[in-house]
């Protein structure tokens, strides 16, 4: 049995501005397809995440928590981009090469894609919360690639997205897992069906992301999902948290202005 964690999304659809002039709407009409086909397309799609029946409520309502604080970095993180573009801050992630227009699909992908398929479950069916790593938060199941699991220690190791500069240095000391938005938006950017199953962990830590983006291999930053984190949690920190400061730390705290 699943549980749909719906509450999470209510986006807006768009509407066009203005109805479409008659010649154009008549040249169109001839490839309009049948209701019945356009309606095909979409079937078997949705805005909901889903929590396996293992997860009681109070687990649902806190995993639904720091899925919403993951889509809230991811939406600012897009919001910026649309702003400012290839800014100083984009570079210090991706490289003075990089086409921001592939970060904004992907981020357009985790805010508005089709969750069909995504699970959340608390049972831990593959004993690795407590296991071959140690004690973890959760991991990636993997014979089922879109399926995470949510460990006990989940709920009391990662607090609240606004607590992200309370230590002072957070990307450099506290790394891009520190709260539970932060760690959520790794699982999404992880799953196949959330961002397209391409990226993965090609760097670690803050210093070893901004060093990527500068040396010969910065084409790789594309599908480095650290390079993502930090650079959501960077913009987020400083547009929202302490604006025009951030908290980077490490001495490359970010002091660019974002029209750089």
């Amino acid at each position: 049995m699943l549980v749909p964690l719906s509450y999470l999304l209510a986006l807006p659809t768009l509407a066009l501005s203005a109805p479409l002039s008659a010649p154009l709407s008549s040249a169109l009409s001839a490839f309009t397809p049948p209701a019945s086909a356009s309606a095909a397309w979409s079937a078997g799609a949705t805005t909901a995440f889903a929590a396996h029946s293992s997860c009681n409520a109070t687990q649902r309502r806190l995993i639904a928590d720091g899925l919403g604080e993951a889509l809230e970095l991811a939406q600012h993180a897009r919001a910026h981009l649309r702003r400012w573009g290839a800014d100083g801050m984009f570079k210090d992630w991706f490289g003075a090469a990089a086409d921001p227009n592939g970060l904004e699909g992907l981020l357009d992908r985790l805010v508005d894609g089709d969750r069909a398929g995504l699970l959340f479950r608390c049972d831990d069916p593959d004993a690795e919360c407590d296991g071959e790593y140690g004690v973890i938060p959760g991991y990636f199941r993997a014979g089922e690639r879109d399926q995470t699991v949510v460990c006990e220690t989940y709920y009391l190791a990662k607090p609240s997205l606004e607590n992200l500069c309370v230590r002072g240095q957070a990307l450099f000391a506290n790394g891009s897992e520190l709260t539970q938005g932060a760690w959520f938006l790794h699982r999404l950017l992880h799953l196949p069906q959330a961002s397209g199953g391409r990226l993965s962990d090609v760097v670690d830590t803050a210093k070893e992301a901004l060093e990527l983006a500068k040396g010969p291999n910065a084409n790789e930053t594309e599908y480095s999902i650290h390079s993502v984190q930090y650079y959501a949690l960077d913009v987020y920190a400083y547009d929202i948290l302490l604006p025009g400061v951030g908290c980077r730390g490490g001495g490359d705290n970010s002091t660019l202005a974002a029209s750089e």
